[in-house]
């Protein structure tokens, strides 16, 4: 980490040096500061099983416990490294700038990062550039599972370290750190402890031949670097169930406050309002209803009942369009960064996402197109010739939730046990109790109390 009085100085010294060698210049000082700055604080970093000798070029490729693990890796592995990063802009400054000059690479992780951060690198552009670093006798450092294991276990495992392995023919050097989640308090505070390093066997490339094409010899090197985590790491940072059939395990999603950043269906009114397809009298009306809504003058059902209402006459395929518009046009900027690697990681783990929500299905439909969803359950809405009448056929929420995912559990033949369940509020309450794993998400101040006493995975 460099001072606000190094980065001038520092900004000076690389006009002295080729522009290629500036970016080592900020390395080397980065490395210095990030090993004075663990030893202030008292972090002691213990190897266990490491290899001699670790020289460039190597893939480093670690799980990702916690956010200050890049740091510390820089720290132990030192400035002949090159780190795949998250998108620079994604950090605050100093960082941001502090990444970009040292010539770290980085690159768009999923789509919310594509919308967010135009200006990263797309996935194979950044690979060739770590490929290029390796060529020049650097060693690269990649987090496979792309983003902090925040609820405390390993996450989907990514090709793209595989990749450039295959593709450099450099082999792989795994290792799991253990630890760091302990030293990181919140976002800033830290504290001493032991940081243990715990190495795995270095994985050879995979040589592509006519036999084993480029894809598979991706899958099997990744397989492999997943077997080794899964070697190397305690019991409790793993899936509880990797012997069970993923078939018969099911993740519900709710939508609002979960998988969205805020109310998905109030933001709609207000997209309708502002598009002047709501009139400013009904706008004033709905608003209102909110206000009662909070002053307890009238309770959550009734409101969405008479949100609803206002659809009277309505076609389904006008609100269809609507809502496709507004979701591209405003909801996408708020879908949360934090739930999508879980949404990715019980997908390709094989279990059913099932969408479980108040939102109304037009919209609700469209998050379930968004994220590969297995199935949504929803607020189901009256129609009548192509038009909506007003009339809600089911509004689910509250201990509608549990009962419509009881019901999808006996008819997909899920094993409620071990499923999961993402939820924000106490009246996900039953839902949340219905599941083997629950997982409070950005939850109320009564749902945290709750998942606190019951020692339930908090997300936030």
């Amino acid at each position: 980490m460099l001072t606000a009085v190094e980065i001038p100085l520092l900004l000076i010294l690389e006009r002295l040096i080729l522009p290629e060698d500036r970016p080592r210049l900020w390395r080397l000082f980065s490395h210095f500061n990030c090993r004075t700055l663990l030893f202030l604080i008292g972090v002691r970093v213990k190897k266990e099983r490491a290899p001699s000798p670790l020289s460039p070029p190597l893939v480093f490729a670690s799980n990702h416990p916690a956010l200050l693990d890049g740091f510390i890796c820089f720290a132990i592995f030192g400035p002949d490294t090159i780190f795949l990063t998250a998108p620079h802009k994604s950090v605050s400054f100093p960082f941001n700038v502090m990444f970009q000059r040292m010539g770290l690479v980085e690159v768009t992780r999923d789509d919310y990062d594509a919308l967010h951060y135009p200006g990263a690198l797309p996935p194979k552009k950044a690979l060739q550039h770590m490929i290029v670093s390796l060529q020049k006798g650097l060693s690269a450092y990649v987090f496979p599972e792309g983003h902090v294991e925040r609820l405390g276990q390993l996450l989907y495992i990514h090709t793209g370290t595989a990749r450039i392995a295959v593709s450099s023919g450099v082999p792989v050097q795994p290792l799991v750190l253990l630890g760091s989640d302990c030293i990181l308090l919140g976002k800033i505070r830290v504290r001493p402890g032991v940081l243990t390093v715990r190495f795995g066997s270095r994985i050879p490339p995979a040589r592509v031949t006519p036999a084993r094409p480029y894809r598979k010899a991706v899958r099997e090197m990744t397989e492999r670097i997943e077997s080794t985590f899964e070697d190397l790491l305690p019991a409790h940072m793993l899936s509880d169930h990797e012997n069970e059939e993923p078939k018969q395990i099911a993740a519900f999603f709710d939508i609002d406050r979960t998988i969205y950043e805020g109310f998905s269906q109030k933001d709609f009114l207000r997209f309708l309002s502002d598009t002047h397809r709501l009139s400013h009298v009904k706008a004033l009306r709905l608003f209102g209803m909110v206000f009662l809504e909070k002053t307890g003058l009238l309770s959550h059902d009734d409101l969405l009942r008479q949100v609803f209402s206002f659809l009277r006459g309505w076609k389904e395929e006008y609100l269809n369009q609507l809502s496709k518009r507004f979701f591209e046009e405003r909801a996408l900027l708020n879908v949360s960064a934090h739930i999508l690697p879980y949404l990715k990681t019980h997908r390709e783990a094989g279990h059913k996402v099932v969408l479980i929500t108040e939102v109304a299905h037009p919209l609700a439909r469209v998050f379930e197109e968004y994220v590969y969803a297995n199935a949504v359950i929803d607020t189901r809405l009256e129609t009548r010739d192509g038009r909506y009448t007003g009339r809600v056929l089911h509004l689910c929420r509250a201990g509608e939730k549990a009962n419509a995912a009881g019901l999808y559990a006996s008819r997909h033949g899920i094993k409620l046990t071990h499923s999961y369940a993402y939820a924000d509020s106490t009246s996900d309450l039953p839902l949340l109790e219905l599941v083997g794993h629950p997982v409070a998400v950005h939850p109320d101040q009564a749902l945290h109390h709750i998942a606190r006493e019951r020692a339930w995975p908090v997300l936030s």
